[in-house]
């Protein structure tokens, strides 16, 4: 029997669950960590990094810590999605309600957290005054694009 096998049954999927969560939750981060550096740069390697006091670095430090704190982020409230719909309100197998679910919830994470979280917490710890709501169509597709990977690629993870 190899480490990988020990454990319950219900030991072993529930580390499916979190990895497929995990994993989903990177690469839609990534997804729409593209769609930011291609149209709005200056939020990834100014703002993200500025909102926990690590702004004024050349553009390539910035960048850095940009994507490493927003893929940070993505993976932490991928793993609230992943919970939520895993335990709470269970959504099976079924890739397209999953990736609804995500759709849905990207949509929730732009309205809240990019429109006046993320606004006003810039504002509070830096020198710059970004509108509050802060509303960026470019953000909104990311956070789309997020959510949609997330949601779909929970499943399709735990299946493969």
């Amino acid at each position: 029997m190899s480490a990988l096998e020990f454990g319950s049954e219900s030991e072993r999927l529930s580390r499916v669950d979190a990895t497929s969560v995990v994993v989903a939750s990177v690469l839609g981060s990534f997804a729409f960590g593209i769609v930011m550096s291609l149209t709005m740069g200056d939020v990834l390697f100014a703002a993200i990094p500025a909102m926990y006091g690590l702004g004024g670095v050349d553009p390539t430090t910035g960048t850095l810590l940009g994507w490493a704190i927003h893929v940070s982020h993505g993976t932490v409230l991928g793993l609230v999605f992943g919970g939520a719909f895993s335990v709470a309100v269970p959504l099976g197998d079924d890739t397209r309600r999953w990736a609804v679910a995500g759709l849905a919830y990207g949509a929730a994470l732009w309205l809240v957290l990019a429109t006046f979280v993320m606004p006003v917490w810039v504002g509070a710890v830096t020198a710059s005054s970004p509108p509050v709501p802060d509303v960026r169509p470019w953000s909104l597709v990311g956070h789309l694009l997020y959510g949609v990977y997330l949601g779909a690629l929970i499943p399709i993870y735990r299946r493969y």
